[in-house]
């Protein structure tokens, strides 16, 4: 291996990940082909977080002019065994933008729902930007009253945002394009019975949730 190759390193992260987007121009080494043989879709899709460049020894050895005239100036045996080879040197690299690009496009899918495309941002709750949103269902009969006393007691536990424009349809699409994990409804029965509607992001089910267990359910679903 020479040059400017890389590798292909496998890794887990955030259960998001199972591979390391790094390739190498000249194709995947066969050993990496074989402990990681799901890999090579992943690296035609030019993902890379972890580069590894293997310079080998060529920079070093253009100092051997310099070694030569070292030798010249008869140092101590025990000094030249020191350098009777000529190491190869290795250049790991990774870097925030390339992380950020791998979660962007892992994140990234397509789907329909009810006919019409849905476009959502599957990002592992850890990694979303924004937690959850708080909706009222209508803008009317005390709804926007209650889901902004709501908003600002989430806030103070999680990065959450407050949405009262347009149909709530296309609210929840809003939400899904940012990858927001969780959408909370107030509506008509909150007013009744003290509970919210929680909507997931990706499974779309709704579950009624109590206002005064709120925080405790989306601790529980968003890790820390």
């Amino acid at each position: 291996m020479g040059g400017a190759e890389s590798l292909l390193t496998g890794l887990n992260h955030l259960d998001q990940f199972a591979w390391v987007g790094a390739f190498s121009s000249g194709g995947l080494p066969e050993q990496f082909e074989t402990k990681f043989p799901n890999l090579d879709a992943k690296a035609n899709q030019q993902l890379h977080l972890l580069w590894i460049a293997c310079g080998t020894d060529d920079g070093l050895i253009k100092l051997n002019r310099q070694f030569r005239e070292w030798l010249k100036t008869k140092p101590p045996k025990e000094e030249v065994e020191k350098y009777q080879f000529v190491p190869h040197v290795v250049e790991p690299s990774a870097g925030a933008d390339r992380f950020t690009l791998a979660v962007l496009c892992e994140a990234y899918a397509e789907d329909e729902v009810g006919g019409e495309a849905r476009t959502v941002m599957r990002f592992h709750p850890r990694l979303a930007p924004i937690k959850a949103a708080v909706f009222p269902l209508v803008k009317k009969d005390g709804m926007p009253e209650k889901a902004q006393a709501l908003y600002r007691e989430l806030k103070k536990h999680f990065k959450v945002e407050y949405d009262d424009a347009g149909a709530v349809g296309r609210r929840y699409r809003r939400q899904d394009e940012i990858g927001t994990p969780y959408c909370i409804t107030v509506d008509f029965e909150t007013l009744d019975d003290n509970a919210v509607t929680v909507r997931d992001r990706d499974s779309m089910t709704q579950d009624r949730v109590s206002l005064d267990r709120l925080v405790a359910h989306l601790s529980e679903q968003l890790p820390t």
